[in-house]
C-alpha cells in the first residue's frame, strides 16, 4: 500500500459527513480502521465537532472513535491503516 493512499485515507476520515450521508442514501458500507470492521453507513449516527463547532466527523456506533472511511476500501487497506496509525511501533 503506498504511503500517499493512507495518508489521504486518513484526511478523509475528517469532516466526511457529506461522504457518509451520500453512502447511506445509497445504502452503502463505511468502514471503521480503529476497531478495522465494515458496517452498513445507516449505522452511522453521530458526529463529532470540528474546529469551526461543526458536527462533521462521523463516529463509529462500535468503538466510538472518530476514524470512518466513507468510500470502498478492502479488508487490506483498513488493515494497513490500522497498523499505520494504531500498531506501527518502528
Amino acid at each position: 500500500m503506498k504511503e500517499g493512499k493512507l495518508e489521504q485515507l486518513f484526511k478523509d476520515s475528517l469532516n466526511n459527513r457529506d461522504a457518509v450521508e451520500k453512502q447511506q442514501q445509497l445504502d452503502g458500507f463505511v468502514a471503521c480502521y480503529y476497531c478495522v470492521e465494515f458496517m452498513p453507513a445507516t449505522e452511522i449516527s453521530q458526529y463529532c465537532l470540528n474546529e469551526k463547532k461543526e458536527e462533521k466527523t462521523a463516529i463509529c456506533p462500535r468503538c466510538f472513535v472518530d476514524l470512518i472511511i466513507a468510500q470502498p476500501i478492502s479488508m487490506a487497506t483498513l488493515r494497513a491503516l490500522n497498523k499505520k496509525y494504531f500498531k506501527d511501533t518502528e
